[in-house]
């Protein structure tokens, strides 16, 4: 019988429960989280000399940027 610790079990319900209140989110919301994610990920990538690669769109809006908007 393969049982897992008590922390264990409770991190993993946890773990659980945030993936079903980000499922339940509407689209926007996580094109807006998606959107965070990749300027975290641009700022990682411009220390290292690479270009940005994340959509040029809005966070707030979700409308494509113009290029005079864009970091």
């Amino acid at each position: 019988m393969n049982t897992l610790p008590p922390e264990m079990e409770a991190a993993l319900a946890a773990k659980q429960k945030h993936r079903r209140e980000l499922a339940a989110l509407p689209y926007e919301e996580k094109l807006r989280i998606l959107l965070r994610l990749q300027h975290l990920s641009d700022a990682i990538r411009q220390t290292r000399g690479a270009s940005a690669r994340a959509w040029p769109l809005d966070e707030k809006t979700l409308l494509p940027m113009s290029s005079a908007h864009r970091s």
